[in-house]
């Protein structure tokens, strides 16, 4: 529904617009209007997009969920229903729902949300209930208001800021769908016009998905704009945080479709395996990009920061706790990298530096002796580069590290906020030597502590990236099934030189406390180890079966005739 007709207001994104369509008006433009009208130039050239933000976007093949089944969308302020919008409305047009159970969490500037409310003008809000009119002047070219950025609509996501009228014709509808940890919240507008004098104009059809992984994406079916204009596509988190997407026309949009996400990592270790036995690729690339890595010496998964984490002790020479992840053209950064990973060190290294992560000469991050983060590298040229955390990373803790490199910024984060900066140029020397989680090849630097959830990204993220991903969690891997092939008597009675225990997959002697095993043989299909190789022997001696003392016993006779 329109507002006030024709008026200009300065900084709405569509006053340009109607300026340059009403040259009388032409007066109001100042010079900060026209570097607006050079922004909004470049901000509606196809495929563009504006702010550096948390969400990035990119084109996804187009695909279409039947809404036929879905829930109408219950207009507040409608039947028996009190209006819930702040701000002007007109229900049930410029009208925003209930509170909808989205039927998982999504995690949205920092917080994660179980519910939503549908605002008609193509919008979804968290905790968010403000309304307003849709059209700003009807043109042509039809105009909008409350452009991004608008303090009024923090936490929303516009798939297209039209101004949609379901009174007028057509049907909002939402629905959960799919299974977890893969379910999808979708929002559809079918055949729905956009408000006019007369009661309705044109139909659109736009489907916007918010999925449990935390991205969210916008479809956009058959479309019959007739009203001329460019309504915005984008998202906003604060008046700091948000984007807008450029595009040429509403009919180009047509079948087509938009996923908007953090930057991907193209390496992610969560470590949450159950047991490592030192098997290339037993460390999981998480990705599915193959960057599997191999536990060396006695690296184990335990209970970490997010399920589990790799335990290593590094202390001393002879210690060779680490993972070890083979080179690979996708781990060899030239332009951009950032590393993401939780640490808890047990101690600070006497005189030299404790390893978390490093690709040698290419990326490489330490703990120094007074517990500060210090970065090295090599860059194109081959100089030497290397900076240091302005706070130490505190021991027996879990501390968020991150890294971001891009010619011209360098970052180190701790726990999200940036600790230190470098304006160096230039690109990062690569090299053919494998990754190492906790070891730098040398063995005075070997990590003592624990390391979870490591990701490594081929782009420089952004505070809001790093801070996103600090907060990133996911449910737990369920815990093997252990089993025992059979029971084995011999093995406990042991009365004889070779009592036997079968171990199915899953199953593992840990240890035989004062060597309670004799000369007990492990017959051994499991994956998992035991003494330390695939099949073992203790090596003592029998074990004598305990003594059981005598005991009384009575006993009594009965006759019983059966005819």
């Amino acid at each position: 529904m329109a507002g006030i007709s024709g008026q200009i207001v300065l900084w709405s994104v569509n006053a340009w617009c109607w300026a340059c369509h009403n040259p009388g008006m032409a007066w109001r433009i100042d010079k900060s209007m026209a570097l607006k009208a050079l922004f909004l130039w470049l901000l509606f050239l196809p495929g563009t997009m504006v702010w550096a933000a948390t969400y990035q976007a990119r084109s996804v093949p187009f695909s279409w969920d039947d809404p036929a089944s879905h829930t109408p969308v219950q207009w507040t302020g409608t039947g028996s229903l009190p209006d819930e919008c702040n701000g002007v409305s007109a229900p049930p047009d410029d009208a925003i729902s209930q509170e909808l159970p989205l039927g998982f969490a999504f995690r949205f500037a920092g917080t994660d949300y179980t519910s939503v409310r549908i605002m008609s003008n193509g919008r979804v809000q968290f905790g968010n209930a403000y309304c307003g009119y849709g059209t700003q002047s009807v043109g042509p070219p039809r105009t909008y208001p409350f452009p991004y950025p608008d303090s009024n609509l923090n936490r929303t996501l516009r798939i297209l800021g039209a101004d949609l009228d379901p009174s007028a014709g057509g049907q909002v509808t939402w629905a959960t769908l799919g299974s977890a940890p893969n379910r999808r919240f979708v929002v559809t507008w079918s055949n729905v016009p956009e408000w006019s004098w007369s009661g309705g104009t044109g139909s659109l059809n736009l489907q916007l998905v918010v999925y449990e992984n935390g991205s969210f994406e916008y479809r956009y079916g058959n479309q019959n704009y007739t009203t001329g204009g460019l309504p915005q596509i984008g998202w906003q988190i604060d008046n700091t945080d948000y984007a807008l997407y450029g595009y040429a026309s509403v009919a180009a949009l047509q079948n087509t479709a938009i996923l908007w996400q953090v930057p991907q990592p193209l390496a992610y270790w969560s470590m949450d395996e159950w047991s490592w036995n030192g098997t290339p690729g037993e460390v999981v690339d998480g990705t599915g990009n193959g960057h599997d890595g191999q536990a060396r010496g006695n690296a184990r998964p335990l209970p970490a920061k997010v399920c589990n984490g790799a335990d290593l002790n590094g202390l001393g020479a002879t210690l060779t706790d680490y993972i070890e992840v083979p080179d690979s053209n996708d781990l060899d950064l030239a332009s951009e990298v950032s590393v993401s990973i939780w640490v808890y060190p047990r101690r600070y290294p006497p005189g030299d530096l404790m390893t978390i992560l490093s690709k040698d000469t290419n990326y490489e991050f330490h703990l120094n002796s007074s517990g500060r983060l210090y970065w090295w590298w090599r860059d194109s040229n081959g100089t030497v580069r290397s900076f240091t955390s302005s706070a130490a990373v505190p021991l027996n803790q879990w501390t968020h590290i991150a890294i971001t490199y891009r010619s011209g910024e360098q970052v180190i984060y701790l726990n999200g906020n940036p600790s230190a900066t470098r304006t160096w140029t230039g690109g990062l020397s690569t090299n053919n030597l494998p990754l190492f989680l906790g070891d730098d090849r040398i063995p005075n630097r070997r990590w003592v502590g624990k390391l979870d959830e490591a990701r490594l990204f081929d782009t420089a993220l952004s505070p809001e990236q790093v801070r996103w991903w600090m907060d990133a969690t996911h449910p737990c891997p369920p815990a093997p099934v252990v089993g025992c092939g059979d029971v084995f008597p011999l093995a406990l009675q042991n009365t004889t030189p070779g009592g036997e225990i079968r171990l199915e997959d899953a199953t593992q002697v840990l240890g035989s406390p004062g060597n309670q095993l004799g000369t007990t043989n492990l017959q051994d299909s499991s994956t998992l180890p035991s003494c330390g190789a695939t099949n073992c022997s203790a090596s003592g001696t029998t074990t004598p079966p305990a003594l059981v003392p005598p005991f009384k016993t009575t006993g009594t006779n009965y006759d019983v005739t059966v005819p």
